[in-house]
């Protein structure tokens, strides 16, 4: 089993939903969104995890790209000690760790229910295939690299033949905010009230 690295757990009574958050490249699961995210599904009495992979618990600059199988291993074996008796799982996936979830959804077949919940998407990496209509997108609007209308047009170009008539990908497009969605000199959050209602189920 690959050893999951500063390890975040709170477990609800209520075994409907488990709520898994992966978070960001330079993100570990004590910084402050992500505790953040934590404690809003604790408070909503929801079980979550949060977790460091083992590149960020080592304090080295570099995962396993670009199969990233270090952390999709890594990933399997959460999913395998803690999801077992939950009936859903709800993923919520910062960056690249979007890209992680993807890949292995790609390799495994869950054996319950889940959504996918991406706070900003990178769509040419990630490989959302079959299990699209399960995703939803949080998105600024100013971002340097991808803003929700490219998102959107890009996801379009992929995916829109296996739907008849739309994209079933909600992006919710966030006004201006830095890649943490914090505002622009970087001292505070912002726009939580929609990232709260973005979150969970």
């Amino acid at each position: 089993m690959t050893k999951p690295y500063n390890l975040h757990h709170f477990e609800s009574e209520n075994k409907e939903i488990l709520n898994i958050i992966l978070n960001g490249f330079s993100d570990k699961s004590d910084w402050e969104f992500i505790t953040w995210l934590f404690n809003h599904c604790k408070e909503n009495n929801q079980s979550v995890i949060s977790f460091d992979y083992e590149f960020q618990s080592l304090g080295q600059d570099k995962s396993s790209w670009p199969e990233l199988e270090v952390e999709v291993s890594q990933l399997a074996s959460i999913i395998e000690d803690y999801a077992w008796n939950y009936k859903k799982i709800n993923f919520i996936a910062k960056s690249l760790w979007g890209i992680v979830l993807s890949k292995y959804l790609s390799k495994y077949a869950l054996a319950r229910d889940f959504t996918v919940k991406i706070l900003w998407c990178i769509p040419d990496e990630t490989r959302m295939g079959e299990y699209i209509s399960k995703v939803s997108i949080a998105q600024w609007e100013y971002d340097r690299y991808w803003s929700p209308s490219e998102i959107e047009n890009e996801l379009r170009k992929k995916y829109t033949h296996h739907y008849e008539t739309h994209l079933p990908v909600p992006i919710l497009a966030i006004p201006w905010a830095d890649h943490s969605y914090r505002n622009e000199d970087k001292t505070s959050f912002v726009w939580l009230d929609e990232i709260k209602q973005f979150i969970l189920q």
